[in-house]
C-alpha cells in the first residue's frame, strides 16, 4: 500500500516584498550587531598622527565637520570593525543577497552616529612610561597645593 501524495515533491514558494525587507532589515542589523561587538574588542591607536595615518590607510577622510578627537576614534574603531568583519565573511564565502548591505552600511553608520551622540567615556591601556609620567606631575601637583594650604 503505498501513499502517492506523499511522494511528491514539495516546491518553496518566493518570499513576498514585505517578508524579503523584513529579512534584509534583520541581516542588517545582525551586521550591525556583529560590528559593534567587533569594535568594542579592538585597541586603536590614540595620538592624532596615528590615527590620521590609520584613517587614510582605510581610505576614510582625517576628519569630518565638526569632529572632536574622540570622535574620529571612535570613528576608526568602526571603519576596522567593520573591514574586519566584511573580510571575514568575504572569506567564509557569505555573499550578500543584493547590493543593499553596502547601500545598508551607510544608513547603518548614520543610525550609529546617532546612537553616538551621547558622550561616553572610554578607557585605553597605557603604557608603563606615561603611568610613571603621571604619577610625577601628580606628586608634583599635591606637593604644590600643600605648600599654599
Amino acid at each position: 500500500m503505498s501513499l502517492p501524495h506523499a511522494m511528491e515533491t514539495t516546491t518553496a514558494l518566493p518570499l513576498s516584498q514585505t517578508s524579503q525587507q523584513i529579512q534584509s532589515q534583520h541581516n542588517i542589523t545582525l551586521l550591525q550587531i556583529e560590528i559593534q561587538k567587533r569594535a568594542s574588542t579592538l585597541v586603536v591607536p590614540t595620538l592624532p598622527e596615528d590615527v590620521h595615518t590609520a584613517l587614510r590607510e582605510l581610505g576614510e577622510p582625517v576628519c569630518l565637520f565638526g569632529e572632536n578627537p574622540a570622535n574620529v576614534r571612535d570613528r576608526l574603531r568602526m571603519s576596522m570593525a567593520r573591514r574586519d568583519v566584511l573580510m571575514e565573511r568575504l572569506s567564509a564565502g557569505v555573499k550578500d543577497d543584493d547590493q543593499e548591505e553596502d547601500r545598508s552600511e551607510s544608513e547603518a553608520e548614520k543610525n550609529q552616529e546617532e546612537m553616538e551622540e551621547e558622550e561616553t567615556t572610554k578607557y585605553t591601556i597605557a603604557k608603563r612610561d606615561l603611568i610613571e609620567e603621571r604619577k610625577k606631575i601628580t606628586d608634583f601637583s599635591l606637593r604644590r597645593s600643600r605648600q599654599r594650604l
